[in-house]
């Protein structure tokens, strides 16, 4: 491998750790899905957001939560 070589490798890793220090600053991670939803004057719209998530959590759950022990015996 020649020096010239060495030293683009050496320059093409520096710009990654580069991108990757400038990525890490700017990028914001939030568990907020609601960008995804649709606004809530669209027209025409079926359902409702809120009433969809009390239906939710009134429902009981589709599997049965049971213990080890019980599914062992």
């Amino acid at each position: 491998m020649t020096a010239r070589l060495r030293i683009t490798f050496a320059l093409l890793w520096l710009a990654v750790l580069f991108a990757g220090w400038w990525i890490g600053a700017h990028l914001q991670l939030t568990g907020d899905l609601r960008k995804f939803m649709p606004a809530q004057d669209t027209p025409g719209r079926g359902h409702d957001a809120e009433a969809a998530r009390a239906a939710c959590e009134n429902e009981a759950p589709a599997v049965p939560r049971t213990g080890f022990a019980e599914i062992a015996a």
